[in-house]
């Protein structure tokens, strides 16, 4: 009977042993297969995350096997082929009626601005074409950005040279300069060394331009607009400075949305459309840089681009 009784307990021990080991066998075996059978699942997510409105172009690689996950991605890129379609003509939509009102815009506004030019105009008359004519010129303006941008978006490139930033700054300033008198704003450029970028001259002048519009457009009288270039690391640090009233915290990440104005009656009294920092930013990606906006509100706003200095087109 005690041998009987110790065998038992070593059986025992044997079950309890082995069923462990197979449980833990089990799992090994349940993770890896698991694993290998999810595999293109975890491929086809990873991929739908980096598909964006700028990689439309990409698509799900097709597995050999005729199952599920192939039906899966199957469907997964004719959705992505109708989104891609449908970008597209909306860029052209845009690009194409931007054109077209181009010219008749021009025409009415030479016509409105020749009415002007004549004596005797009552007084009621002379102020509804001036109004007209600054409507017009509003207007021109918003098919100018809308083509701007079109052209950025549909072509996703630009021509890339090397050039000495540092000059192109105190250029655009010497520009803005007698503007900046007529409202009383101190405008002071400060560039440390001669720094020089590989990109679009015309299009980072662009951003200077709108940058610089802006700061006296929502500036206060006698305030102050400032724009310092410097190197920052390995990149070319533009840094433009106004004294305005300032963005609230929930609008600073919305400034370079399309059309979106913090100050809507304001902006539309100042000639503003909602797309020079929606321009400004898409430039700024083009040439592989960052954009960044500081605020306090009340009191300044800041907006700092950084720039590769060596770009590879």
């Amino acid at each position: 009977l005690e041998d009987i009784d110790g065998e038992i307990r070593e059986q025992v021990y044997l079950i309890v042993i082995g069923m462990v080991v197979s449980f833990f066998v089990l799992l090994i075996v349940s993770y890896l297969v698991a694993g290998r059978i999810l595999k293109p699942v975890r491929a086809i997510n990873d991929l739908v995350h980096e598909i964006s409105d700028k990689t439309l172009d990409k698509r799900i690689p097709l597995p050999r096997s005729k199952d599920e996950f192939h039906e899966l991605s199957e469907s997964l890129n004719t959705m992505f082929d109708r989104l891609q379609y449908s970008f597209e003509h909306q860029k052209e939509f845009v690009a194409n009626a931007s054109h077209e009102l181009k010219t008749p815009l021009a025409i009415l506004r030479l016509s409105m601005e020749e009415n002007l030019q004549y004596d005797g105009l009552p007084g009621s008359l002379q102020r509804n074409l001036v109004a007209h004519c600054n409507t017009l010129l509003r207007l021109s303006r918003l098919v100018e950005n809308l083509l701007s941008l079109s052209a950025l978006e549909m072509s996703g490139k630009i021509d890339f040279a090397y050039f000495p930033l540092t000059n192109l700054v105190q250029d655009v300033v010497e520009e803005f300069r007698i503007l900046a008198e007529e409202k009383s704003i101190d405008l002071t450029v400060r560039c440390e060394n001669e720094n020089v970028v590989f990109g679009s001259k015309e299009q980072i002048r662009r951003v200077l331009i709108n940058l610089l519009d802006n700061g006296l457009k929502y500036n206060q009288e006698e305030g102050e607009l400032r724009i310092v270039v410097r190197q920052y690391g390995d990149s070319v640090m533009i840094q433009v400075f106004n004294t305005g009233p300032g963005i609230p915290a929930e609008d600073r990440e919305r400034v370079f949305e399309q059309f979106y104005r913090v100050e809507k009656s304001r902006a539309i009294a100042l000639g503003g459309s909602g797309l020079g920092l929606t321009i400004v930013k898409k430039i700024v990606e083009l040439h592989s840089g960052s954009i960044e906006l500081q605020s306090k509100t009340g009191s300044w706003v800041q907006i700092t681009i950084y720039l590769p200095r060596q770009t590879s087109v």
